[in-house]
């Protein structure tokens, strides 16, 4: 996604809910980004992918908030490849999945 296209979607979750801000377009590592936030749902831009693995590896917090709900509702606001995923560990038995619209 452009940058033109990443400030207007920026612009449209200002006014959301306490909790939610867009941060700059710095890449990081997904690890990072989930290392910062403490009992939070995130959702990131995917901008590499691992392709060993698959899953994400690098990319770029759109929004995150204590419920997941609102960052799924967020998501859906978003056009390009996103991840959603809690910021703690998780138990084995859990998966992640790409959001792909």
């Amino acid at each position: 996604m452009n940058r033109k296209l990443l400030k207007q979607y920026f612009h449209q979750i200002d006014s959301a809910p306490n909790g939610w801000y867009p941060l700059s377009m710095k890449i990081e590592k997904i690890n990072d980004i989930r290392k910062r936030f403490k009992n939070e749902w995130l959702l990131i831009a995917v901008d590499e992918v691992d392709p060993k693995t698959r899953e994400p590896a690098k990319g770029h917090l759109l929004a995150h908030g204590a419920r997941r709900q609102d960052v799924h509702k967020m998501s859906k606001k978003y056009d390009d490849v996103a991840y959603v995923v809690y910021s703690e560990d998780w138990p084995d038995d859990l998966a992640a999945c790409f959001i792909i619209r």
